[in-house]
């Protein structure tokens, strides 16, 4: 596996840890920097395997709602998953309502920290073949005056 591949895997672990720890410290709950660590490492493993499958079964509910309740599911499977992490990895027990508002905070403070260590978007490149170039500017503007010097008959 390449190296950059690995670093952007701890580099999103790491604001992942980070946004957890600022998630439970808005919301005053206890836990110590393994706990915090583990929470993280569960939520990614939780993202990765049981979200796909939450949001399979939401499916008739966003085709029901066309699409609008989306930023609903998600909010509600993002708290899930929130709530089975830190009850795993923490003795400490929270209830849904504070999952709810920590998984809002872990969104929020997951954005924030990859503005500003300025992760890159995924960019989505398509070449094709034998694709003819683009006219050159001249051309453009030559083929636009011809089109703007004929009549135009309205009805």
């Amino acid at each position: 596996m390449e190296q950059k591949q690995i670093s952007f895997w701890v580099r999103d672990w790491l604001i992942l840890s980070a946004s957890v720890m600022i998630a439970t410290w808005a919301l005053g709950i206890p836990g110590n920097l393994a706990t915090l660590m583990l929470t993280a490492a569960i939520i990614s493993l939780l993202n990765s395997f049981v979200r796909p499958m939450l949001l399979v079964l939401s499916l008739p509910f966003l085709i029901a709602t066309m699409g609008l309740g989306m930023i609903l599911v998600l909010w509600l499977i993002n708290s899930v998953i929130f709530y089975l992490a830190w009850n795993i990895a923490s003795p400490a027990n929270i209830t849904f309502a504070a999952a709810m508002f920590g998984a809002v905070f872990v969104s929020a403070a997951q954005f924030f920290l990859n503005l500003i260590f300025g992760i890159p978007h995924k960019k989505i490149s398509v070449s094709g073949g034998n694709a003819a170039p683009p006219p050159p500017p001249q051309a453009r503007q030559r083929s636009r005056r011809r089109e703007d010097d004929q009549d135009v008959i309205d009805i």
